[in-house]
């Protein structure tokens, strides 16, 4: 507005300006260069003095959004005088992050915990929730998990009982229990950037089979968020979790068993192929690091019980025998 108003003085001070730096009368390239100069020199005059005042004005009408981060609940300096109370203030904060993960790794599959927890059939859920939406498995990481966990594993590291102790090998089981979590969630990530891509195609079998992963991932997590709310009301032997454990190998049989098919059938090209088997192993690996995390955190039993029923517990070895009972007697497996 101040240019336009006194344009007839700007003019004049360029006329100026250029005879005493020797640029031509007629040279308009060069005088349109140092009218624009002249303009901002003005336009920093002018506005220099106000400057604290837009400063204030604009932080008053553009508030920054504070971000919430969740922060620990149970671990706190009182809890610190008796080994029992360590033990389970760490146990809750680990449900604590347990929940907050779970929210996460359903977030990146396009589900919810509302649905997924809820009594309808899960392949109806998907058949609604083809479509997946961006989420920020980053920014959620650093918000609702990061903070709890850096804190209990600082609270550990704090924790002082004598090495003989069963408490200090609950401690250990609690802080792996832990780090799976995390490493579920990163497994998820790079789970989360072949679901987008797929979602986008127009290859029908490739979609089913990814919707098979997320079928898979809502089953366990369904049946483990009922395994925790039972072990609330009573006391679960860990000998219960031997069939998700179970389901868990023959689903990663029939997977890898159905990717083979389709690739010798040419429904998907290798390379499909290769991106699922991929992807089925962050599949494996989740669910793994879930049910490691149950039989350490929701089974609430006497530490010699636990030990007893760790030993009849059926290992990976085990459970492969029982679900291929025809392999038993054959050579080499």
């Amino acid at each position: 507005c101040i240019a336009l108003l006194l344009i007839n003085q700007f003019v004049w001070l360029v006329d100026c300006f250029s005879k005493a730096v020797g640029i031509a009368s007629n040279d308009y390239t060069l005088k349109l260069a140092a009218f624009h100069s002249l303009f901002n020199l003005i336009g920093i005059i002018l506005m220099l003095p106000w400057v604290n005042v837009i400063a204030g004005l604009l932080q008053k009408l553009f508030k920054e959004k504070l971000i919430m981060v969740d922060k620990p609940r149970y671990l706190n300096k009182a809890v610190m005088n008796f080994p029992d109370t360590i033990v389970e203030a760490v146990r809750q904060e680990t449900v604590h992050l347990y929940q907050n993960g779970i929210h996460i790794i359903l977030k990146a599959l396009g589900l919810s915990r509302k649905t997924v927890f809820s009594e309808q059939n899960l392949e109806d859920i998907l058949a609604r929730h083809h479509y997946i939406p961006e989420y920020d498995i980053d920014a959620a990481y650093n918000r609702n998990i990061k903070g709890i966990y850096s804190a209990i594993i600082a609270f550990i590291s704090q924790v002082k009982i004598s090495s003989e102790m069963h408490q200090s090998s609950r401690l250990y089981s609690f802080r792996e229990a832990n780090r799976g979590m995390v490493a579920a969630i990163k497994a998820c990530k790079h789970l989360q950037k072949n679901l987008y891509r797929v979602a986008m195609t127009q290859n029908q079998v490739a979609k089913d089979e990814y919707n098979k992963i997320r079928l898979q991932l809502a089953l366990l997590i369904r049946e483990i968020e009922k395994f925790r709310l039972e072990s609330v009301e009573n006391e679960l032997p860990l000998l219960s979790l031997d069939s998700l454990k179970a389901m868990v190998e023959e689903h990663d049989q029939q997977m890898n068993q159905a990717i083979d098919t389709l690739i010798r059938r040419h429904n998907i090209s290798p390379e499909m192929g290769t991106s699922i088997i991929n992807d089925s192993a962050y599949m494996y690996e989740i669910k793994q690091r879930l049910i490691n995390l149950a039989e350490t955190v929701f089974v609430v039993q006497s530490f010699d019980m636990v030990e007893a029923e760790k030993q009849l517990a059926l290992n990976k070895a085990e459970l492969l025998e029982v679900l291929n009972p025809e392999n038993e007697n054959k050579p080499g497996i």
